[in-house]
């Protein structure tokens, strides 16, 4: 699980919040330490492994969240707006891992305020209203059915 508030242990380094986070997981001693660094490498926080979770940015936090919901190769993923907090070019690396999951077969519920997130991610979208599931369906149903905006057509003369 990846909580939408980040559930990293701020005294302690990337590197030990995954550690620990691995042990929990009964991850084999012998595969710790490449899962850490895979895991670390995978979200691009390989250069800050040893500082600690409070000094990271709120984007590189949301990354070590993320890289903790993936030690140990669960199979049922939970993502709960992973790439807020996020600049653009680190939410489509984001976006990169979940494709690659997906790929590999994991199951992976996601919440997000972004249209386009679940647009590029999600092969079915619910959409709540009021605590009430509003629609469910694939992107481009929801998008047919319910989308919003302006359509401008244009005829030449």
């Amino acid at each position: 699980m990846c909580a939408q508030t980040d559930l990293c242990f701020p005294f302690m380094s990337c590197e030990e919040n995954l550690r620990l986070i691995a042990d929990i997981r009964c991850v084999p001693k012998a595969e710790v330490e490449n899962e850490i660094h895979m895991q670390l490498e995978r979200v691009g926080l390989l250069q800050d492994k040893h500082k600690l979770a409070s000094q990271l940015s709120g984007g590189n936090r949301r990354k070590l969240s993320l890289a903790m919901a993936l030690i140990g190769g669960t199979q049922i993923l939970y993502f709960d707006e992973p790439t807020s907090a996020m600049d653009p070019a680190s939410r489509r690396v984001i976006w990169s891992i979940i494709k690659d999951l997906k790929q590999q077969g994991k199951t992976i519920i996601l919440t997000t305020h972004y249209l386009e997130e679940a647009d590029e991610l999600a092969d079915r979208i619910g959409v709540m209203s009021k605590g009430m599931l509003f629609a469910v369906g694939s992107p481009n149903f929801i998008k047919r059915n319910f989308g919003v905006g302006y359509h401008v057509y244009i005829s030449p003369k």
